[in-house]
């Protein structure tokens, strides 16, 4: 049954290929030389991004607060690595945090957290940065 719906399914799909006049090697071409290229940028940009959210984390002394793990430290500073309170933020909240202090929750951070004015691509780096924390 389940291979006949499978022969059924790929029939139609040929009809509409062939229908269309899209040839099927023009498709597979084209996912295959585009799509490797996408994820190689999307990689490196990456990559980079994250290289600066840890620069400006050393810079800013985020390990000084938080514990060399980022982990952070009992009854003083929250754990703010990908399964602490980073998971709670999304981008947006977590650039919204750093540039005005204001928390997920729409409270604010308690000191001694400064609020550091961050800009949007300093805030980008450091939230990708944060989020390769285990």
């Amino acid at each position: 049954m389940r291979s006949s719906s499978f022969v059924n399914l790929t029939l139609i799909l040929a009809a509409s290929v062939a229908a269309t006049g899209i040839g099927t090697v023009a498709i597979a071409k084209t996912y295959h030389r585009e799509k490797p290229h996408q994820h190689t940028v999307m990689a490196s940009a990456s990559a980079s991004l994250i290289k600066k959210g840890m620069l400006i984390s050393e810079k800013d002394g985020c390990n000084k607060c938080h514990a060399a793990t980022y982990k952070g430290k009992p009854g003083f500073s929250p754990n703010i690595t990908s399964t602490g309170e980073i998971k709670h933020y999304s981008e947006a909240k977590f650039a919204r945090m750093m540039l005005n202090g204001t928390t997920d929750d729409g409270g604010k951070v308690r000191p001694p957290m400064p609020v550091y004015k961050a800009n949007a691509a300093e805030s980008k780096a450091l939230y990708l940065f944060l989020k390769t924390k285990k």
